[in-house]
């Protein structure tokens, strides 16, 4: 009796364990979805553009999170990279009207089939790269927007002094809007009309290509 007892209170806290760390794999998978959601960027300048409407960033949620229930609700089977790949590439043209004419679709697939297959395995090393990058660019982007913000009131504070020193301050400003404004309208134009660039595509710092807009 005392050695079935042993053996049922061993298995039960087996499973328990194996709940634990299935749960914790489905958490880090989808913390992963999320951190190249976030990376690609054909669907960044879709939603950034409101290429898929108003709702943009609410079909974005929508679908990272019916990627992740594909995934799922295979049953621990392994999606198939080209029907990933299809599923996405018909999404970004169903939903946010883009036509994608790299193969950013692909690897998308590849990394989410990847970091599946390691996090049902308990590893998640790459899912913290992720995270810590992400963290990385966050705190960058804020240090940008506080530094921004000191530059504007400096330039407030700089209109007290003589007439020279005035108008000194005014062309250099003037000088630096003008260089302000050429950057802006480069990006702009990388942005704006992404089709130019198909036979010299651009790959940005994710290692992902530019995309284009499907015209309607």
């Amino acid at each position: 009796m005392s050695s079935q007892k042993t053996t049922k209170t061993s298995n039960s806290s087996n499973s328990h364990n194996n709940q634990q760390l299935q749960q914790e794999s489905i958490h880090q998978f989808q913390q992963a979805v999320t951190f190249i959601f976030n990376s690609w960027t054909a669907l960044k300048i879709a939603v950034e553009m409101q290429w898929g409407g108003i709702d943009s960033s609410d079909k974005c949620d929508w679908f990272m999170n019916m990627v992740i229930d594909h995934f799922l609700k295979s049953g621990g089977k392994e999606p198939h990279v080209d029907d990933l790949e299809s599923i996405l590439d018909q999404i970004m043209a169903d939903e946010f009207n883009t036509l994608l004419e790299d193969d950013s679709a692909y690897q998308v697939s590849q990394h989410l089939i990847k970091l599946y297959n390691e996090c049902m395995q308990g590893n998640y090393s790459n899912v913290e790269k992720l995270r810590l990058k992400q963290s990385t660019k966050n705190v960058s982007n804020s240090a940008r927007r506080i530094s921004n913000g000191d530059e504007e009131d400096n330039s407030s504070s700089s209109g007290e002094g003589d007439s020279e020193d005035d108008s000194e301050d005014g062309n250099s400003n003037e000088e630096e809007e003008k260089d302000g404004d050429i950057d802006k309208m480069e990006v702009d134009h990388v942005i704006d009309k992404p089709a130019k660039t198909k036979n010299e595509p651009i790959i940005d710092e994710e290692g992902f290509q530019l995309v284009t807009r499907r015209k309607r």
